[in-house]
């Protein structure tokens, strides 16, 4: 978390060098689609970014550009959460898996289904599916990688 807040809505050229200064090392963000362009110019910097995704709406797409910056940008970046947890996210214990299937959950027949687990249902668009479907390619790509590589500062 910061020490002290730094205004992340003025130009990056004044932002930048106050969050350089305080040496941050981690930024919590919500996940406006303003957000997420600071997030991916944070991280760059090497700093840890969180995104909250429980505040407002989210766009979907946007975040699923980031998420590809994230797991398969090839330049020097600290981690941007949820994507790491969602990513390493073990699947939810059998019996809600089973729960889902007997009670005919629409959302099992989703694409994303496999990283979503049903979570995201209220917000469910075919945007969010795009989202899960690159989390769970994301997740077959870091098995690939030598010791899960992860591209860092």
């Amino acid at each position: 978390m910061l020490a002290k807040p730094v205004d992340l809505f003025c130009r990056p050229a004044e932002w930048i060098p106050q969050l350089m200064n305080l040496q941050a090392e981690t930024v919590s963000l919500p996940a406006t689609e303003e957000n997420l362009t600071k997030a991916r110019i944070v991280a760059s910097l090497g700093v840890r970014v969180t995104l909250d995704l429980s505040l407002g709406t989210i766009d979907w797409e946007a975040l699923r550009e980031l998420l590809v910056y994230a797991v398969y940008g090839r330049c020097s970046h600290a981690i941007i959460e949820p994507f790491e947890t969602m990513i390493e996210q073990p699947p939810p214990q059998q019996e809600a898996l089973n729960e889902r299937f007997i009670n005919r959950d629409s959302c099992i027949n989703c694409p994303g289904w496999r990283a979503c687990y049903g979570e995201w249902k209220e917000q469910c668009t075919s945007q969010c599916r795009d989202f899960f479907t690159e989390i769970i390619d994301a997740r077959l790509y870091r098995q690939k990688q030598p010791g899960g590589a992860v591209c860092r500062p």
